[in-house]
């Protein structure tokens, strides 16, 4: 694919899967937690595609048809892992990070655990160094790779003790359980003019799918599924909505609000759970209606402003610095 080219679709669902992100911490951790059902629609349902799509659209913007050098790897990692070594060092220090020893710091840190969902940053940094590989491989061994990868998902999700990992820890991290979503992208790109000509014979039947992908997940609202076959449901549903933006904006011009969403999502990824944290205890007791839109507000606003103040002191270090 071609790299300089900007995409407008990716911008928009950068933007939406970043205020997802927001939306789902705006609030007490619901985590174990009997929430009510407005609570559970909004901030554990409807933005449940958040993450894996923003590995998706990474395996799209990072895939190379020719061979990646590990310059080229060294320099994205360099761009993920150093705003999350200063993030950290961050919440660490405004104690949103309890330490309990030298020794659990370092191995937080080195696994993406100085927050809960930094996370995230862990399996991306993982991802970035498949490039070299991904890059070296061919459509139809990238294709078995996914084929396989798919088949261990539904075999896992039926057979849970067949699965790699167990502890909720190493669940989130563990690089099998979601490198599919970064090669989905990936193959995307690869693929991208035969997806559209695909699209353009069968737009009904793409749009049904969508719906039905839609439909499948938030019927769950409430129901416990048997097994992990809600991960099953999870996976059809984001590829259902990244797939619904993408034709939805396909032909769109990019706002300045999407924009600068999509610019800053790392910044705000790494700094509003922070914010959320320090407004928590004073909204604590009022009701969903009011401190969720209220929490998701000031934490894209905060982040945001620090992107762009980033920006205009240190110009591109600020990319390295901030993530934005």
């Amino acid at each position: 694919m071609n790299a300089s080219r900007r995409y407008a679709a990716v911008d928009f669902v950068k933007a939406l899967a970043i205020v997802g992100v927001v939306v789902q911490h705006a609030g007490p951790n619901l985590f174990g937690v009997q929430a009510s059902l407005f609570e559970q629609l909004l901030r554990q349902k409807l933005f449940a595609f958040h993450v894996p799509s923003f590995l998706i659209v990474s395996g799209f913007l990072y895939c190379r048809s020719a061979p990646a050098p590990w310059r080229e790897v060294g320099r994205r990692l360099n761009r993920i892992v150093v705003p999350y070594l200063v993030a950290s060092a961050v919440v660490v220090l405004l104690g949103f990070s309890p330490v309990k020893s030298p020794e659990n710091l370092a191995f937080r840190v080195a696994t993406g655990g100085t927050m809960a969902l930094y996370y995230f940053i862990w399996l991306l940094a993982v991802f970035v160094v498949l490039i070299w590989p991904f890059s070296r491989m061919s459509r139809r061994a990238l294709l078995l790779l996914l084929a396989l990868l798919c088949t261990y998902s539904v075999i896992s999700a039926f057979y849970p003790e067949l699965r790699l990992t167990h502890a909720t820890y190493w669940t989130f991290r563990n690089p099998i359980h979601h490198v599919g979503y970064f090669l989905t992208g990936w193959l995307a790109a690869l693929y991208l003019g035969e997806l559209r000509a695909f699209v353009d014979r069968h737009r009904a039947l793409v749009w049904g799918l969508c719906a039905l992908g839609i439909f499948a997940w938030l019927a769950t609202t409430g129901t416990r599924l048997p097994g992990q076959s809600i991960g099953l449901v999870r996976t059809a549903y984001t590829l259902s909505v990244v797939t619904a933006v993408v034709l939805l904006t396909r032909t769109l011009h990019v706002s300045a609000l999407v924009r600068v969403l999509s610019e800053s999502s790392l910044t705000i990824y790494l700094y509003h759970p922070a914010v959320i944290l320090a407004l928590l205890p004073a909204l604590r007791g009022t009701p969903p209606a009011l401190h969720i839109p209220l929490l998701t507000a000031v934490g894209l606003a905060l982040p945001i402003a620090l992107a762009l103040l980033a920006r205009r002191s240190l110009g591109s270090r600020s990319k390295l610095l901030v993530g934005a």
